[in-house]
């Protein structure tokens, strides 16, 4: 993101603080400045608005609070979003893709539905305490066959989500029917191979889902009995081990976003950053637009990163005259003609203070030693503020 640099002069500006900040900011521009122009701490008075006009020079722009934002900070690239109806699978793809530990969650028109933690999912999948967790799985044919980039074979209510069980087909018919007489077999999910015995007796039992693996053909009765006992089928070209895994990652997003989350603008400031998450658990916020949509993930380490927002003061040094939030972003130079004030600085600055009638002197000066000619309009308005800050030149700081 582009650093901005504002030349501004104190709260309350006199045509000379006004006046100093435009030719200041032209002189750095032409000294190859990057991202250099005026600005103003506050309304300007009627002299100055005079000069302007005469001089058909822009007021400056107004700046009533330079405290950072969060726009400051985030990153300027495409956040990474997953739909809510997204299966867990795809979750975890992006998480490795991009090297994030929050996905935002987000409808059709990328407004916010909740946050995805890695934390969260990891833990479901990695430190199961019981078997039935092992098994038990939320979610949708539909959801099951994207996981699996399966093919249809037979479909019924497609878009339902409920709690499954799990089941391999890994044993002969005879304790196969034994095992699943203590289960409900609308509420599993079976994987098998081309085990026709097997699979007949699943249709037979009426299972919810049957996933047939390595693109093993099904016989067409056993189609023909799974349309009537209203079975699914699907068919994947996985095998056992892998379908068996992804099934398990076929839970929608939705279904372990976190619903209770946070949500900032763009233009907040940082604090309120710092607020949100020293009052909370959540490791981060969203920055939203007003619409609602999603343009960021703000995290803890945002809170350290730099403002883009810099700042040269003229006509003052002293925090107490600046404008609101100079404290909080980078001072980079200081030009000025007043007694020196408290202010601090993290590192080394330009810091250019003489004992001349006013800052535009100096600045006239300035223009001097750097061998550049001012043209017309800045040369005028450099000799406006001269004689404003010096009472036509009758004030006793006159030099």
């Amino acid at each position: 993101m582009q650093q901005k640099i504002y030349v501004i002069g104190h709260t309350n500006p006199d045509t000379d603080s006004v006046c100093s900040a435009i030719a200041y900011a032209r002189l750095r521009e032409k000294q190859g400045l990057v991202g250099v122009q005026p600005a103003r701490a506050g309304n300007i008075n009627k002299q100055t608005g005079f000069i302007l006009e005469e001089l058909a020079v822009p007021q400056p722009k107004l700046l009533l609070d330079v405290s950072p934002r969060l726009g400051d900070v985030i990153d300027g690239q495409d956040t990474v979003t997953i739909q809510a109806t997204a299966p867990l699978s795809r979750a975890l793809e992006l998480f490795h893709l991009h090297n994030v530990r929050i996905l935002p969650v987000v409808d059709k028109e990328n407004r916010a539905q909740g946050m995805l933690y890695l934390k969260k999912v990891s833990e479901r999948f990695l430190i199961p305490s019981q078997e039935k967790e092992l098994r038990c799985v939320f979610a949708s044919p539909r959801s099951i066959c994207q996981c699996l980039k399966a093919s249809v074979l037979h479909e019924v209510d497609a878009d339902v989500q409920e709690e499954l069980n799990l089941y391999v087909a890994a044993m002969a018919e005879s304790t196969f029917m034994e095992k699943m007489a203590q289960h409900d077999p609308r509420k599993m999910i079976l994987i098998a191979a081309d085990r026709n015995e097997i699979l007949h007796s699943a249709v037979e039992m009426a299972v919810r889902v049957l996933v047939v693996v390595a693109g093993l053909e099904v016989q067409p009765d056993i189609l023909a009995l799974a349309k009537e006992n209203n079975v699914t089928i699907l068919s994947t070209m996985f095998d056992t081990a892998t379908s068996t895994w992804l099934t398990r990652l076929s839970t929608p997003v939705s279904a372990m976003a976190e619903t209770n989350y946070i949500t900032l603008n763009a233009q907040d400031r940082l604090d309120e950053l710092r607020i949100s998450l020293m009052h909370s658990d959540v490791p981060g916020v969203l920055i939203v637009n007003d619409s609602g949509q999603v343009e960021a993930v703000a995290t803890k380490s945002h809170l350290i990163k730099p403002s883009n927002t810099k700042l040269i003061l003229v006509d003052h040094n002293e925090l107490i005259q600046a404008v609101p939030g100079a404290d909080k972003v980078e001072i980079i130079e200081v030009v000025d003609h007043h007694r020196l004030g408290s202010i601090k600085t993290e590192k080394p600055i330009r810091f250019i203070n003489q004992p001349l009638g006013s800052t535009c002197t100096l600045v006239a000066t300035l223009y001097q030693n750097a061998d550049i000619e001012p043209d017309p309009v800045i040369a005028g308005l450099m000799l406006s503020g001269l004689l404003s800050d010096t009472v036509v030149l009758k004030s006793p700081t006159t030099t």
